[in-house]
């Protein structure tokens, strides 16, 4: 995993997503994880002449290891990717990991 520092203003800004579903189960973990991951939202849009824009959304997970900004970046593993560096990943990726975490807390605490 890589690790990586962001300023105050990230730490601020990657608190909460556009997406209405992604945002309410992201401030869910947030609350049972002491507030130690963030998200980073990135829209891309490609524009080709004559044509409509396409934009795509993406996002960067981060858990959140310090008061002082340090971060892990969480990678997600894919086999339709060819770089082993894969962490701008659909919401989807970012879903199924939340709730694999809140699973986790779920069998946890019995």
């Amino acid at each position: 995993m890589m690790t990586t520092f962001l300023y105050d203003h990230e730490l601020r800004d990657f608190t909460s997503v556009q997406d209405k579903e992604l945002n309410e189960l992201f401030q869910e973990v947030r609350e049972k994880f002491d507030n130690k991951y963030l998200i980073h939202e990135r829209v891309f849009t490609t524009k080709k002449w004559l044509r409509k824009p396409i934009s795509k959304t993406v996002y960067t997970l981060y858990n959140l290891l310090n008061k002082a900004g340090e971060v892990q970046v969480i990678n997600f593993a894919s086999d339709d990717s060819q770089y082993s560096m894969n962490y701008y990943v659909p919401k989807s990726y970012i879903m199924t990991y939340f709730y694999g975490v809140l699973t986790g807390i779920k069998y946890r605490i019995k």
